[in-house]
């Protein structure tokens, strides 16, 4: 279930626009996030750092599929070819 859901976020991270950022989950729920509780806009000293806890998570999330993506590949090096893991790494 794990990796569903990591394909998942990174779906929403890699959506394209075009046109029309309100088609985009991500940026919608970005936007909600900047509303407080009265209908108006969030400070920026508020917003600011929600926004960069959010991209920090992006990034891992990144960094997270491509040291698997990278595993995966090693482990079919390994396999296929008959290398060993230092040179499948390398």
């Amino acid at each position: 279930m794990g990796d569903r859901v990591l394909v998942f976020l990174l779906a929403l991270l890699d959506h394209n626009l075009k046109d029309n950022e309100y088609r985009s989950a991500f940026v919608s729920a970005s936007a909600v996030l900047g509303v407080d509780n009265i209908c108006g806009w969030k400070d920026p000293l508020i917003y600011t750092p929600t926004m960069s806890a959010i991209i920090t998570v992006a990034k891992m999330l990144v960094l997270y599929q491509a040291k698997k993506t990278r595993e995966e590949r090693v482990v079919d090096i390994i396999k296929q070819d008959g290398f060993s893991r230092e040179d499948a790494e390398d």
